[in-house]
């Protein structure tokens, strides 16, 4: 099977051929960290997510952009060229983002880039979602998950959402995948997988995912 179009252009998913040596899946790398949007009523509205990009990847959109070095300051121009490549290339793969309540999977109406730039030759964007409808907290169960469900690239959550002060009756906890938790058939598949291609499974990256709680008390 090839990558589906939208993942193999160039600022789609930040994505494509990051490591010429690579041979299996993942191929992309993305320490993430959320934050909880909420309105002046206490309903959740959003997230906004920081997704911190591996320096092969980096480089490459960089390239892409006519940006010659990591440590060249980014222009205005260059900034929005790649947050609009980062939107639409994420559109395509659910923004990487599975927020639920009560075990329904949320919808949003717009994303965009709030911030981007360079953290120590690696690219830095803020993605921010914004629920259709706001939801009520108190008395639910919220879960989120940030993964690529294809799997080309691997997601790290580095910790729990971060909550608005206003929610002092609410905890989060983040549970790390255990990779013991994946079957040998799987592992072996993925690593047979060249980058050209993507596994069987459309949402096998779901497997791979860190999930956090957070639990409104009324």
């Amino acid at each position: 099977m090839n990558i589906p179009p939208p993942l193999a252009s160039a600022l789609f998913l930040w994505a494509a051929l990051i490591a010429p040596a690579a041979l299996s899946h993942p191929h992309m790398f993305v320490d993430s960290r959320s934050e909880l949007s909420i309105n002046k009523t206490g309903q959740l509205t959003g997230l906004s997510t920081v997704m911190l990009i591996d320096e092969l990847t980096t480089l490459y959109v960089l390239e892409e952009n006519g940006v010659l070095s990591a440590t060249e300051p980014l222009t205005d121009a260059q900034r929005a060229a790649i947050a609009d490549g980062v939107v639409a290339g994420l559109r395509h793969y659910a923004f990487f983002t599975d927020l639920r309540i009560d075990g329904a999977r949320l919808t949003f109406s717009d994303a965009r880039i709030s911030a981007l730039d360079l953290e120590k030759a690696r690219l830095a964007a803020t993605l921010e979602l914004t629920l259709e409808t706001p939801q009520e907290l108190e008395g639910r169960l919220v879960e989120l998950a940030l993964y690529d469900p294809t799997y080309f690239a691997a997601v790290d959550t580095l910790a729990a959402p971060i909550m608005p002060p206003a929610l002092n009756n609410c905890s989060a906890h983040l549970v790390d995948f255990e990779p013991t938790k994946l079957d040998s058939g799987s592992l072996v598949a993925l690593g047979a997988l060249s980058r050209e291609e993507t596994p069987a499974d459309p949402r096998i990256g779901a497997r791979f995912a860190d999930r956090s709680t957070i639990a409104c008390v009324q």
